[in-house]
């Protein structure tokens, strides 16, 4: 299947959760939804859990295709806090699917380390989209962090009714703010990267 029709998938399938729990959620229902064949979607998914990879990579792609090329000028928390609000505003059409997510992982264990595995990994490219091409530098500590300040700013997010994310905003800065001298040797390294790009 290719990734237009796995984001249809993914689509269908958190825009079914709000009123489908998860236990219930079928592939034939997502198959119904997002208008592909049964069969393909079968081929591409062996069971729901393996949608949640998908789900991920939709927002992924949404950061990514917004997201300005590091530059000179841009700082590290800068260009962090960027790629981490334009994550949120790209979920926004999908609020309620994604908190009914993280709802149903509270409960299951095999569905929230499907979620987890999926945002290490997407994590892992946030980091790689600022600069970060070594994988000596994608150390398992230094994802982990990033990945723990999103989901503390993800429940913010959940919670969050302004129009334009204000308190998500505020609660993003903040939690950055906190982490600034455990995320200082990133700083530094991202500065010398970003230099040594430009040479």
């Amino acid at each position: 299947m290719n990734d237009k029709n796995q984001s249809k998938a993914a689509m269908a399938a958190l825009a079914l959760l709000p009123t489908t729990p998860w236990d219930l959620l079928s592939l034939e229902s997502v198959a119904k939804k997002s208008k592909l064949p049964p069969k393909q979607i079968r081929s591409a998914f062996p069971d729901t859990n393996a949608l949640i990879p998908a789900i991920v990579r939709l927002f992924d792609e949404a950061v990514s295709g917004s997201l300005e090329p590091p530059d000179e000028d841009s700082s590290f928390e800068d260009l962090l806090f960027d790629s981490l609000m334009l994550r949120f505003e790209a979920m926004q059409p999908y609020r309620e699917g994604l908190i009914a997510l993280d709802s149903a992982c509270r409960h299951r264990p095999a569905l929230a380390l499907c979620l987890y595995r999926a945002m290490r990994e997407s994590m892992k490219k946030t980091l790689e989209l600022l600069g970060f091409r070594n994988d000596a530098l994608l150390s398992f500590g230094r994802v982990s962090l990033l990945l723990c300040v999103y989901q503390m700013v993800f429940y913010r997010w959940c919670d969050d009714t302004t129009p334009d994310l204000d308190k998500t905003m505020a609660a993003l800065n903040a939690t950055l703010q906190a982490c600034r001298k455990t995320f200082r040797p990133l700083t530094n390294i991202h500065s010398e990267l970003i230099r040594s790009s430009k040479d």
